[in-house]
Formats: structure tokens, C-alpha cells, sequence
């Protein structure tokens, strides 16, 4: 009887432990409440593990009644335990450090800490609220590696921004990074005509491990912007922002003579007579041609309203914004109009859609005559402000300024503003749509649509009524048209699975079309002789002007990618892309680029996770190569004809020969690197990259034999490498309520050409001041000063493979000479035709509502010829002609024994080293001190949220010992480009 209790007790107990088990369901999210596809949930303690679908549920239908807790990870963020309940709602954190969530290339988006490649982001507390036209201006000196210039001030001007990574991988080839926008390529340009608030953050992909997957159109960087979005189940929040603000030149330009000065050596060297002298020194004018050509406050407005939030299956962004921005000159002035709405939807558990849309029209005006290479002397406002005399008046006895300089005896800037008027506007919209599926866990497959297009119109015209007109029926009437539109189709497949627990991979399959087109047409008339009527239908005569035509380019891709990851500690990926380009021969149309990456996570090793001051450490490898298609035409490997005119008869011929065999450029680069965090606080990158460009497209120079002057062909090889080196450090954590965080980023890179063409071993451009030497960096390539010699006052150049600081004082026959002869003296300086060394520093600071930020960004070792240097010097005739000159000139030689750099009145001044100066520079480029309300305050309103009210300046402080206009001009020579502004602006953003 016992033993048929304990058998029955025992069935009991056994068939109790068979049906104590239960199922488990739940829900995992991030922060922002999206769904996180692929964690992994283990119950604790036993080997049962599943993990999340595309919507982040997850079932498990056997856990033991005595399973008390769950482990629930995700690569890039905190493992969570949680006790075991019902329908589970589990919340994952971000890791700490830099483990945002960035979007490398196609695919869903990563952590950052799990990214193999390069790869920095910028997020939108570091752009937001800037005083500027572009929103790339607010990425200048934030990572390193990346060099941004801005080379003009001119308000209208939406190509005056140069952006490059890593230095300058092509010698004629373009240098310019491939810029994203969720998604879709775009144009530079498209940054002057968005709202900078409207971008979530900037990702910036440099090693070839994060460009390789873009192919052919990433061998300079990759800059991938991320415009804003709401997030699930989230309030809308609804934000309006109004500021005022005011521009004027960053710094003086110059340093021209005062009327006293100018008029005593013009009579001291017989250039104007006593009668004059006496007049113009009664009349007592002096003039400051900066403020007659410069405002000192062009005013600034703009406006943004945004609204953002989400239920649970939608969420949006939308936002609209106006800017006006008048320039320091008359003519330079932009205004600009931008929407943008940015919807996703999780239509069905398996189905998800969205579209990225940006809306934005702009007028503007560009001030042609302050253009780079403008060198008319009463037009270009930077000329104009040093080379006319100041003892002239250009104002009238009502203190209007004259339309006509009688001294000149031709009409002034303000004539040929008023009486010839250009306006540019554009339409354009940029954006992206998708559809995306997800039929099996972890299959994601989704097409996108993108697209950046405008319509650009310019109108000028030339007013009947202009005075230099001779008859009353000389007006004339201009409208340009062009239209562009570049679609970009892509398709993906991505699979994400795991292999037990330990073992994270992903594959990526895509392919890419792109298609841009190009289309313009001008139309002319003459014969206005009304100025109302000035429509292009009111001429009388209509010319034959360039009609310009239609252009287009394609691209074809195919893309994979492996990403590998062990246990959190170990990642590895391999990206293969194969792209064919029209732009091409059709023997080299089709190129296949790879690369491969190794990232360790070294503080996940069991020697390191005991070290309590070290928070992070990754090491990181990677070697890859990319293409290059850009700065050549459409049609460049084509034989192409013209028209031409013999004998009084038109025909046809050849105008550029045939390359078949035209090909991609190609670079191979290798990274390694290590990131850190130390302490809690420090934050630590340091990389070394090594860059070889090969098969460069270059415009090379032919046998005058073939009828033809240059044809574009593959040849010659380069080298870049270099260092780079950021940091941020939270200096101060929460003390009385202060924070403040430092950062500063540093890039050293240093090239060499290594093969030319034709088994040449040196090659110049002429009148450019530069020589491409195999074997070394490209560097300027000009005649060296020696001096002035103290006994005649003639200047002394030295002969080649000699060199000196320019202060030499007795001549040397056997290493100088006094005859000037351009090609015979000129030699390599030694001075760099390009910066090695950028960066940028700043801080951000916050104490009880009060935030501060300062962004200083510095380029050194930069050189740049000064043209308008050589006339204020005394070259050009200008001293003979009246002109206004450097106050330098004051001590020139006049007697044996002088000991000076300025040569005798009369020697004619020359393009060499005296006009190769240091434009090394540091900037203050933003400054900005904003205040938040108290939050009690907006409580008691039951619907503000926050008031920020902000004050910020640009540009408001430059170190250089450049003495031109503007030293970040992006050029080898400044020849009277617009100078840059510096701006200040005041503003208030209320948020509900």
C-alpha cells in the first residue's frame, strides 16, 4: 500500500513539473519607443532564447514556473534583466558613448560603438539655432579629417562652400565628398537651401571600410545627413523660433595709404603736379572706400516653425521656415522659402512606408563684381576699397553717391548695379520615399525612391535709361533657363540572424540606379526703350545667344555586404560593389571596388573589464578601395565636333578626340585605429590612413601634331596620408549645477605624386603658380625673392637651387640675379599648395537654464598668392596711374645704404615669392550664449513647454597673419573674391 502511495505521489509530482510551465510574450523598444528587431531574450539561467520580430515581439511558450528573471540584449545597448510577467514591455537604453544609432551605407542603422569603419557623428545640438546661410558652415571643425572653407561672404553665392575628407586624392579629378540625404545623393549646393534645423546629425564616413559600399561616388568621404523624424508614441511637440540679426566684415582689408600720406608721395615721385597737391589738399577729402563699398549692418531675419511627434503606427516631422539675408554690397542679397515633411508609417506588422520630403524656393543675387577674378578696379568692392585714392570724393553735395567718377571718367559700381539688374530663383525639392517588408524575422527587403531637382531662372537686364548707352533703344533683356534632376533608385536586402547566442551576422544584398539629366536654353533680345518694359517679348531684336543643350549621365550598381559579430567582442565585415558609369570608355565602363574591417572590443576581454578607470577601448583595421568619377564631363570618353569657319564657309570638325579605354580613378586606402573612453569622462580617437590614388583622371597635354591641345585620360598616382586625433572631455560634471564639456579634433595629412604621365618626372599648369614633381608634395612653383639690393634698390631673385627668407640686402652674382624671367627662376618654394593641418576646438557649457558654446575651427600651414597685393604694391602701372597704394610703399628705397623690402619708385613689381603669404588662420566661427526660461514658470501655462531666448555671432574673431581680404578662401591665388562676413543675431524659440 505504501509503495502504490509513493508511485502515485511521485506521478503527482511529475505531472505537476509537466504542466508548471507558461508561456512568456512581450515587446522590446528603444528609448524613442521603436520597435528593436533582432534582440535577444534568454530566460535566465537555462537555455531558452528567441528573439524579436521586425515589430519587437517575442513569444516564448516554455519557460519554466521557476524562471524568475529574463536577459534581454541587443548589440550597441545595455542588457537588461527583468522579472518574469505577463504581456512584457522592455525598454533598452543606448550604451554609453558614442553609441548612437548612425545609418553607414544602405541597410537598417547601427550602433555606433559596433561600427567597424571610421565613422563620426555630429548630432543636432551642435547645429541647431547658427547663424548661417548653409548648414554645412555648422560642421566646420567638428570632426577631424574634414576640411570646410568658406570662401566668400556674398550672400547670394551658393557655391562658396569646399568641403574635403582626408586631403585632396586627385590632382584634376573632384575632391568633393558624396553628400547624402536620408538616402539619396544630392549636390553641395542643396545646404544653402535647406533649414539647418530641420537635420537630425551629420555622419561622416572616412576609412574605406564605411565608404566602400557607395562605390564609385566614394573615394572622397562620405558626409550622410539624417533630417529629423518623431518618434512612436510621442506628444507632438510643436516649436517656433523668430531671429533678427545684422553682418559686417569679419575683418578690415588692407592697408592703403590716407589721403596725407598718398598725396606726399604721389608729389614726392612727380606723379601728380603742385597745382593738384594744393587742390586735392584743400579740398581735404579722405575718403574710406571700405564703408563706401561695405554696409556695416546688412540685416538678417529668419523664422522656423516645426512640429514633430507620433502615435503607434505614424510618426512625423514637419517644418517651415523664411530667410532674408541682405549682403554688404547693393547687388548681394538672398531670400529664402523651405518645407519639409518627413512621414513613416507601420502599416501592417510586416509593411512600413515613409517619405522624406524637402520643399524649397530662393531668390538671390550675387554681387559679380566682388567675384574671384574680378579685377575692375571701380567695381570690385576689395580693389576698388584699397586702389582709389581716397582724397577722391564719390559722394554728391546731398551725400548720395555719384553714378560717374569724373576722375576715372567712367561710371561707378553703384551705376552698373542700378542700371544692369540680375535676380536669380529656384525651385527644388529633394526627398526620398520608400516602401519596406519584412516577411521573416529578420528579413527586412525595401526600395526607395530619391530625388534632388530644380528649376533655375536668371533674368538680367540692361536698362534703356543707363547713361553709357548711346541711343534711347540700347536696353537688352537676358532669361536663362536650366533644369536639372538626379533619381536614384535603390532596392536592399538585408538579413539579420543569429547563431545561438554568440554569433551576430547580417547580409546585405542591393542594387543602385542612378540617372541625372541636364537641361538649359538662354533667350536674348535687344532693343528695349522702356525701362518698365523690359520683358524678353518687349526687344525689337532677338540674338542668337549660346543655347546651350541637354546632358545626362547613368550609373548601374551591385552592392553586398557581411557584417560578423562574436559575442559583442569581435566584429568583422566585407563589402563588395561593382558600378558601371556612362561617363566612361566602353572598354572600363564597369568597375568592382571591396573592402574589408576587424573591430575589437577590448574592454569586453575578462584582463580588462576589472579596470575601473578605463571605460571603453576598441581597436579598429580596415583596408578597401573606391572609385572616382567626378570632375570630368559627361562625355569626356567621346569624340566630339564642332563648327568652324574656313575660308569664309562653316564646316564641321573634330573638336576633342575619342578615349575608349577612359576609366575609373581609384583608391586604395588602409585605416587602423583606436577609440577610448577613460575615467567617465575622456573620450578619446586616434587613426592613421594611408591613401593611394591611381589611373587619375587628368587633362593631359598632346602633340600639337594630333590637331588637338589635351585630352582626359587615366594616368599618374598620388599618395595621401596622414593622422587624425579627436577628443571631447566633460570637464566639469554637475558641479552646483555646472557642466561643461571640451572637445578639439586634429588632422595632419601629407601627399606626394608618385607617377605622372608620358615617364615625366615634373609637370606644371601655367600662370598658376604650381609643379607637380614625382616624388613630392605638390607645393607652389614660383621665382624667390632674395631681397632689394641696398646699393641700387633693385630687387634680387635667386637662381634655381638657391633659396632664402627674402631679406637679403647685398646681391650675389653667383646665386642671384637682377633680370626677371618667369620660367627660368621659378622653383619649387617648399611652401604647400595644400593646408596639412586642420582642426577645430570648442566647448559647450550649461548652469541652471544658461548654455554656452563656442566652436573655433584653424587650418595651418596654408599658403595663398595675394593678386591684389601686387597692385596695391606698385605693380599694374598703378603708381604711375593715381591709384591708391600699401602704405608700405612709404618706405621704399630711395638712396644707397636704405635698408628695406620695397624696391626704388618705378620698378615694376612681379608675381613671386613677396606675394606668397601665410594664410594659416584660427576662427571663432560660432559663438552663442542661450537661456531657457524656468520650467515652473511654463508649467504654470499649461501648454509652453520652454522659451529659449539665444545670442550668437559668427565669425566674430580671426587670428591669421594674412594681410588680404579674407584668408579662407579656397584658392591658390585671391584675385577680389567677396570677402566673409562676421554676423551676429538674437533670437527666441518657444516650444509647446
Amino acid at each position: 500500500m505504501n509503495k502504490k502511495l509513493v508511485l502515485l505521489s511521485a506521478c503527482l509530482l511529475t505531472a505537476g513539473s509537466m504542466t508548471a510551465q507558461k508561456r512568456v510574450t512581450g515587446h522590446v523598444a528603444d528609448a524613442h519607443g521603436e520597435p528593436v528587431a533582432g534582440a535577444t531574450v534568454r530566460v535566465q539561467g537555462t537555455k531558452i532564447w528567441t528573439q524579436t520580430d521586425a515589430n519587437g515581439n517575442f513569444t516564448l511558450s516554455s519557460v519554466p514556473s521557476s524562471a524568475k528573471q529574463l536577459e534581454v540584449s541587443y548589440v550597441g545597448m545595455e542588457k537588461q534583466s527583468v522579472s518574469v510577467a505577463g504581456n512584457m514591455k522592455i525598454v533598452l537604453k543606448d550604451k554609453q558613448m558614442l553609441e548612437e544609432a548612425v545609418v553607414v551605407g544602405y541597410g537598417t542603422a547601427k550602433k555606433l560603438g559596433t561600427v567597424v569603419g571610421s565613422v563620426t557623428k555630429v548630432g543636432s545640438d551642435k547645429i541647431e539655432n547658427k547663424p548661417v546661410t548653409t548648414a554645412l558652415d555648422a560642421l566646420q571643425g567638428k570632426v577631424a579629417g574634414v576640411q570646410i572653407l568658406s570662401s566668400t561672404g556674398d550672400a547670394g553665392s551658393v557655391t562658396g562652400m569646399s568641403t574635403t575628407v582626408r586631403g585632396n586624392g586627385s590632382l584634376n579629378g573632384g575632391n568633393e565628398p558624396l553628400f547624402v540625404i536620408d538616402g539619396s545623393p544630392v549636390a553641395a549646393d542643396v545646404f544653402y537651401m535647406m533649414n539647418q534645423n530641420d537635420i537630425a546629425s551629420y555622419t561622416v564616413l572616412r576609412d574605406a571600410s564605411a565608404t566602400s559600399i557607395y562605390g564609385s561616388r566614394a573615394a572622397n568621404g562620405v558626409i550622410y545627413v539624417t533630417t529629423k523624424k518623431g518618434h512612436a508614441n510621442e506628444r507632438a511637440v510643436v516649436k517656433v523660433g523668430q531671429s533678427i540679426g545684422w553682418s559686417q566684415l569679419a575683418r578690415r582689408q588692407g592697408n592703403p595709404m590716407n589721403s596725407a600720406e598718398l598725396l606726399e608721395y604721389q608729389l614726392k615721385n612727380a606723379i601728380i603736379s603742385g597745382a593738384d597737391y594744393a587742390k586735392y589738399k584743400k579740398q581735404g577729402y579722405n575718403t574710406d572706400w571700405l564703408k563706401y563699398y561695405y554696409r556695416d549692418s546688412a540685416p538678417i531675419y529668419n523664422t522656423t516653425f516645426s512640429v514633430q511627434g507620433g502615435g503607434e503606427k505614424t510618426v512625423y516631422y514637419t517644418s517651415a521656415s523664411f530667410m532674408k539675408k541682405e549682403g554688404l554690397t547693393p547687388t548681394s542679397k538672398f531670400k529664402r522659402y523651405t518645407v519639409r515633411t518627413n512621414i513613416e508609417s507601420q502599416a501592417l506588422d510586416w509593411f512600413r512606408y515613409g517619405m522624406n520630403v524637402g520643399l524649397n524656393y530662393d531668390e538671390r543675387n550675387v554681387d559679380s563684381n566682388a567675384a574671384q577674378g574680378s579685377l575692375y578696379i571701380w567695381e570690385n568692392p576689395v580693389l576698388g576699397s584699397i586702389l582709389l585714392p581716397p582724397y577722391w570724393n564719390p559722394y554728391d553735395e546731398n551725400g548720395k553717391k555719384k553714378e560717374y567718377f569724373t576722375e576715372l571718367g567712367a561710371n561707378s559700381s553703384e551705376a552698373y548695379n542700378k542700371y544692369r539688374p540680375r535676380l536669380i530663383n529656384e525651385a527644388r525639392i529633394t526627398g526620398t520615399a520608400f516602401v519596406q517588408l519584412t516577411p521573416l524575422r529578420g528579413l527586412t527587403l525595401r526600395s526607395q525612391l530619391g530625388v534632388d531637382a530644380a528649376d533655375t531662372r536668371q533674368t538680367t537686364k540692361l536698362l534703356p535709361n543707363a547713361p553709357w548707352l548711346k541711343t534711347k533703344d540700347g536696353g537688352q533683356a537676358n532669361e536663362f533657363f536650366d533644369r536639372f534632376a538626379n533619381f536614384t533608385i535603390t532596392n536592399t536586402a538585408e538579413y539579420k540572424f543569429n547563431v545561438k547566442e554568440d554569433h551576430h551576422l547580417t547580409f546585405l544584398l542591393g542594387q543602385e540606379g542612378i540617372k541625372g539629366t541636364s537641361s538649359a536654353f538662354n533667350s536674348y533680345t535687344r532693343g528695349h526703350s522702356d525701362p518698365r518694359l523690359m520683358e524678353v517679348g518687349s526687344g525689337t531684336k532677338a540674338e542668337l545667344p549660346n543655347l546651350y543643350g541637354h546632358t545626362k549621365y547613368e550609373y548601374l550598381s551591385f552592392f553586398g555586404r557581411v557584417d560578423y559579430n562574436l559575442n559583442d567582442k569581435y566584429f568583422a565585415n566585407v563589402t563588395v560593389r561593382n558600378d558601371r558609369s556612362s561617363r566612361f570608355g566602353k572598354n572600363n565602363r564597369s568597375a568592382t571596388f571591396a573592402s574589408g574591417g576587424l573591430m575589437w572590443d577590448m574592454k569586453a576581454e575578462d584582463f580588462l573589464k576589472g579596470v575601473a578607470w578605463l571605460n571603453d577601448l576598441k581597436f579598429k583595421a580596415s583596408v578597401g578601395s573606391t572609385g572616382n568619377s567626378s570632375g570630368i564631363g559627361n562625355y569626356s570618353s567621346l569624340g566630339k565636333t564642332g563648327t568652324t569657319r574656313y575660308n569664309g564657309h562653316s564646316g564641321w570638325v573634330l573638336s576633342s578626340p575619342a578615349n575608349e579605354q577612359l576609366g575609373w580613378e581609384t583608391q586604395i586606402q588602409a585605416n587602423v585605429g583606436f577609440s577610448t573612453r577613460l575615467f567617465d569622462r575622456v573620450n578619446l580617437e586616434l587613426d592613421y590612413y594611408h591613401r593611394t590614388t591611381k589611373d587619375m583622371l587628368m587633362s593631359v597635354p598632346l602633340p600639337y601634331t594630333t590637331g588637338f591641345s589635351s585630352q582626359t585620360m587615366n594616368v599618374g598616382t598620388m599618395v595621401n596620408q596622414g593622422i587624425e586625433m579627436q577628443f571631447n572631455v566633460d570637464a566639469v560634471k554637475n558641479w552646483n549645477g555646472l557642466n561643461m564639456n571640451v572637445y578639439g579634433n586634429f588632422s595632419y595629412n601629407a601627399n606626394k605624386v608618385t607617377k605622372l604621365f608620358y615617364g615625366l618626372q615634373e609637370w606644371g599648369q601655367e600662370d598658376t603658380g604650381i609643379r607637380y614633381f614625382v616624388g613630392k608634395s605638390v607645393n607652389y612653383y614660383m621665382p624667390i625673392r632674395a631681397g632689394v639690393d641696398k646699393k641700387d634698390g633693385n630687387i634680387m631673385w635667386y637662381k634655381k637651387g638657391y633659396s632664402g627668407d627674402g631679406n637679403a640686402h647685398e646681391f650675389d652674382s653667383n646665386t642671384m640675379t637682377k633680370d626677371f624671367d618667369q620660367s627660368n627662376l621659378s622653383q619649387d618654394t617648399g611652401k604647400k599648395y595644400w593646408a596639412p593641418v586642420t582642426g577645430g576646438f570648442g566647448l559647450t557649457a550649461t548652469w541652471k537654464g544658461f548654455t554656452l558654446n563656442a566652436d573655433f575651427a584653424y587650418v595651418l600651414g596654408k599658403y595663398m598668392q595675394d593678386n591684389i597685393e601686387f597692385f596695391a604694391m606698385g605693380g599694374g602701372n598703378m603708381p604711375s596711374s593715381g591709384m591708391n597704394l600699401d602704405r608700405a610703399l612709404l618706405k621704399q628705397w630711395t638712396q644707397p645704404g636704405d635698408i628695406t623690402n620695397v624696391p626704388k619708385f618705378g620698378y615694376t613689381n612681379q608675381f613671386d615669392t613677396s606675394l606668397l603669404h601665410n594664410a594659416s588662420f584660427c576662427r571663432l566661427k560660432n559663438l552663442s550664449l542661450s537661456y531657457d526660461l524656468p520650467k515652473y514658470w511654463m508649467e504654470a501655462t499649461n501648454f509652453i513647454r520652454n522659451v529659449r531666448l539665444t545670442a550668437a555671432a559668427r565669425n566674430l574673431l580671426t587670428i591669421t597673419k594674412w594681410k588680404g581680404a579674407d584668408p579662407e578662401t579656397d584658392a591658390n591665388v585671391a584675385q577680389g573674391a567677396y570677402p566673409n562676413t562676421r554676423e551676429f543675431s538674437l533670437g527666441v524659440e518657444v516650444t509647446f
